[in-house]
């Protein structure tokens, strides 16, 4: 006689078993998530880094060419005439060449100096109504392509276009971190002690030309930290998270 074998009903999955499933998989996948953010970040990081070096290359080769054709420029006289001789005139008719050639905003690039003509090249931005921040990117920009005593960077090759990104309203081109948020220039950052170890014054033109200019990034959080004039810490936490903490600048 075959005996015939009874198959028990199967048991269905309880709510709690389903419960612990579904925790297990968030737990996952709020681990993967976690370490693809962390992952993207280093890499922006990284290569906002690349791109302040390359900034800071750029500038010291168009400073030194502008520098070298303040030599042999003829002083204007407003100029002349507040320094009292030929040497402290050269020294201060440099620091307005400076401020001419490397605005960090268009009243800047309007008014360089005593006497002095703007450099055409800027107007361009006359009227876009760009925010501060894109203004001062976008004149660094203008000012990097500048052709200086035979000193020329073609800037299309020079860098990607990750670092050069174009405002969707004026069309106009300004520098950026990997982020996508602009990149901010200071020629004489004297009141950030991090900039200015020396505490170099900043009425002092001879002072002046020793001192680096910076190139700065917003960071991660699009909080640059930063006066965008002078470079003080405006106290909030993202000078801490973006200048000191990331250090996304050279130097």
């Amino acid at each position: 006689m075959t005996r015939v074998r009874q198959l028990s009903p199967r048991r269905g999955v309880s709510a709690l078993e389903l419960l612990i499933v579904s925790a297990i998989i968030m737990i996952l996948v709020g681990l993967t998530a976690g370490a693809v953010l962390r992952y993207t970040d280093v890499q922006h990081e990284r290569n906002t880094r690349l791109t302040l070096q390359k900034l800071d290359r750029l500038y010291n080769q168009q400073r030194s060419a502008a520098l070298e054709a303040a030599d042999k420029e003829k002083i204007p006289d407003p100029i002349r005439a507040t320094a009292g001789n030929d040497q402290a005139a050269r020294i201060l008719y440099k620091m307005y060449c400076l401020q001419r050639e490397f605005p960090m905003s268009l009243a800047e690039a309007q008014n360089p100096g005593p006497g002095m003509q703007p450099v055409p090249s800027f107007q361009s931005l006359q009227g876009k109504g760009l925010s501060p921040d894109k203004e001062s990117a976008a004149l660094m920009y203008i000012s990097l392509g500048l052709n200086r005593s035979g000193t020329r960077v073609n800037l299309d090759t020079a860098l990607s276009t990750r670092e050069v990104l174009t405002d969707a309203q004026t069309g106009v081109k300004y520098l950026a971190d990997d982020w996508g948020y602009p990149i901010q220039f200071y020629r004489w950052p004297t009141d950030n002690p991090q900039f200015n170890p020396g505490n170099i014054n900043a009425s002092n033109p001879q002072a002046l030309l020793t001192l680096d200019a910076v190139f700065v990034s917003p960071g991660r959080n699009g909080r640059l930290g930063l006066d965008l004039k002078t470079a003080a810490s405006d106290g909030s936490s993202a000078s801490f998270d973006n200048v000191d903490s990331l250090s996304l600048r050279q130097r």
